[in-house]
């Protein structure tokens, strides 16, 4: 239902077609992304944050994603999926999605 809005279509189409078009760069820019520290960015606002992350993921353990939550857990919540690893979005669309949309029912109220 969210990726049948047009605008919210067009920006995953729009992110998918980046990652295929730049290969492995791709993999290089979201490298650095992934196994970045953004604490000062996130503890410079209020905005609620919605953490959904795989257990199994190779690259971003589930302990430093618990660590993360557990220093905002004033303002977060914490969803860790077993048997999924960093593929989320496609072993769990209907959990990923219904996040997205709560968070722009959120930004919308």
């Amino acid at each position: 239902d969210l990726v049948s809005d047009p605008e919210i279509a067009k920006i995953v189409l729009a992110g998918y077609r980046f990652t295929v078009e730049q290969g492995h760069r791709a993999f290089e820019i979201d490298s650095h992304h992934v196994v970045r520290d953004w604490s000062r960015f996130v503890d410079t606002c209020d905005i609620p944050i919605e953490v959904i992350h795989g257990e199994t993921d190779p690259v971003v353990s589930a302990a430093s994603v618990r660590a993360f939550f557990e220093a905002r857990s004033d303002r977060a919540a914490l969803n860790i999926l077993e048997n999924s690893g960093q593929l989320v979005l496609y072993k769990h669309p209907d959990i990923v999605l219904n996040a997205v949309r709560q968070l722009n029912d959120h930004s919308q109220a």
